[in-house]
């Protein structure tokens, strides 16, 4: 059995996405701030009349927040609860991993992490998309949403 992943460069690290949570990877555009939204959150964009929040990784892991350049791309997934964006400076494709290569996250990562999967090139962590945001994150980032629309 394999596992299907979105591999995509970070700050220079490599993370993948579980496929079936990628909707699909648009070119970067300009976020708006969207005020009130938690720490993590670096603004939202408009995909076709829907506000999106930009979850940002670096942000997330203590890392400063940094311009991407024009090459960046945003990957749109779907978490649980709601679309994001997240921005990305590469994209490296879609990789199938044998699910015995799959194992459980590492301890005591800032990041959100799903697991990791052993490659021959190194360790790739999987990146969870609904462990991001705690509950109390997800109910301010809603209440700016809301804000947002109006």
């Amino acid at each position: 059995m394999t596992v299907e992943l979105v591999a995509v460069n970070v700050g220079g690290q490599c993370w993948a996405l579980p496929l079936d949570c990628v909707e699909r990877v648009v070119g970067m555009v300009a976020v708006a701030p969207l005020p009130g939204s938690p720490a993590g959150v670096r603004g939202a964009i408009n995909v076709a009349g829907e506000v999106v929040p930009v979850l940002d990784l670096d942000v997330r892991i203590g890392r400063p927040e940094r311009d991407r350049g024009a090459g960046a791309r945003l990957v749109l997934a779907r978490t649980q609860t709601r679309r994001v964006a997240l921005p990305v400076d590469e994209v490296v494709g879609v990789i199938a991993v044998d699910a015995s290569a799959v194992a459980p996250p590492v301890e005591n990562v800032p990041a959100p992490m799903a697991g990791t999967a052993a490659l021959d090139g190194g360790v790739l962590a999987i990146y969870d998309v609904d462990a991001f945001l705690t509950a109390a994150d997800e109910d301010a980032l809603t209440a700016a949403l809301t804000g947002a629309e109006r």
